[in-house]
This record gives C-alpha cells, structure tokens and sequence, in this order.
C-alpha cells in the first residue's frame, strides 16, 4: 500500500496581523491594521521623525518595530506622493526661462541686405571711438 501523499511546504498557522480595538471583523471588535498603515497615521499626526512616530504608534497601537524600518515605510509612502503629484504632469521640454516676467525672445535670422547695413550702422560708432585700425585688428581676430 502506498503512503499517502503530503504537500512539500504544509501551511503553518500564522499569528493573527497587528490588531486594534474598533471595528468589527466577526464580531470581535478587532479590526487589522497594517504597519504602513500605522505610519501614516503617525504622518498624519505630524510625527516625522522615527523617535517621535514610533513613540506615537507604541501608545496608540502597541506595537513596537525597528527604526530602519519606519525610515523604509515612510520613504516608500514619500514616493508614492510624489509619483501622484508627478502623474498630472506633461512631459516634454519646460518653457524657457522668464527674463523680468517674459519669455526670452525669438531668435533672429538673417534676411539679407537689410542686416548687412544695420550691422555697419552699428559699427560706426565703434569706428569712431577706437579707430579704423583697431576695428580692422578686431575683424581679423575674429574672422
């Protein structure tokens, strides 16, 4: 006769998840409530560092769990924020940078003969305070 057959991994009896006294789950006036559910809680509270929220969640619920742990729960529940306020955004390039309340103007093409003359109607001026020779100089360093 064959020996009956068992399952490699039998399931264990786990404890009961972290408990308060409230709501009605079988009438017991036990609802469960999740860690990450306490540090909200503890959040929302305004405790924010790990000595102030974990003593919040050991008065309120009775539970103690380690600091690093705190630090994961509230960095995780951080990112969720930030990827929920992040969701209604477009992407795609930013506008450009307002100069004194407007947007930085348009660049300027050529367009012919006309910026050749208001090119050397401007350098007049500079014609006339350097001289004919250091102008020259500059146009042959730069060119």
């Amino acid at each position: 006769m064959a020996r009956p057959r068992t399952a490699k991994h039998p399931k264990v009896e786990e404890p009961m998840p972290e408990t308060v006294a409230g709501g009605g789950q079988e009438g017991h006036g036990i609802v469960a409530v999740s860690k990450a559910d306490m540090v909200r809680a503890a959040l929302a509270a305004g405790m924010e560092t790990p000595t102030d929220g974990l003593g919040f969640i050991k008065s309120k619920y009775g539970i103690d769990f380690p600091r690093p742990m705190w630090s994961s729960y509230k960095a995780q529940l951080r990112a969720q924020e930030q990827k929920k306020a992040l969701k209604g955004a477009k992407p795609g390039r930013k506008p450009k940078a307002a100069v004194e309340g407007y947007l930085a103007p348009p660049k300027v093409t050529p367009k012919g003969d006309g910026d050749l003359l208001d090119a050397l109607e401007a350098m007049k001026p500079l014609v006339a305070s350097l001289g004919a020779e250091k102008v020259h100089r500059l146009v042959d360093l730069l060119g």
